[in-house]
């Protein structure tokens, strides 16, 4: 059965996640480690931790697991619905855990922020909207602090540099 919605889903999931790692690679090729990640060190040291430990390490594990999955529906000891649902929680559960443990555990010393210029984007200005925007929007660290704070109650004092 190729029209299975739970396997779409599940891939879509996993190409979210997985592209999230390739952020920073492509801001390094384009902007350069002297200029751009020197830069980017400065303003948070634990960055190159932070980036190993809840950004490379959770996909490669997620991805085997997946992989480990796909073994065992090849074998027909799981059905389809089964490794779409299992992945999907994997990918997901992985991703939540990842974004809220990094605020906790190195708060002021990283960021989540998956688009990540060396000097923030001035805001006002018409001509840096798109990139304002972006900035933005995928800022985790943000949307990890909401979450700790209006759900769990825990308060994060983070200053951004």
């Amino acid at each position: 059965n190729n029209n299975n919605p739970i396997i779409g889903y599940a891939v879509a999931f996993g190409a979210f996640a997985v592209l999230l790692p390739f952020a920073y690679p492509v801001q390094l090729s384009l902007y350069g480690q002297i200029p751009w990640w020197t830069c980017i060190q400065q303003r948070y040291p634990f960055q190159s931790i932070a980036v190993v430990a809840y950004i490379y390490i959770p996909t490669s594990l997620t991805f085997s697991s997946i992989l480990f999955g796909a073994t065992l529906l090849h074998r027909k000891v799981i059905s389809e619905n089964e490794l779409g649902i299992a992945s999907i929680i994997v990918i997901s559960s992985c991703f939540v855990s990842c974004v809220l443990m990094q605020e906790i555990h190195l708060p002021n010393v990283s960021t989540q922020r998956v688009y990540l210029p060396c000097m923030d984007p001035s805001f006002g200005e018409e001509e840096q909207f798109w990139e304002q925007w972006v900035w933005e929007a995928l800022d985790f660290s943000s949307h990890s602090r909401f979450v700790w704070s209006n759900i769990f109650g825990v308060n994060i004092i983070r200053g951004f540099n």
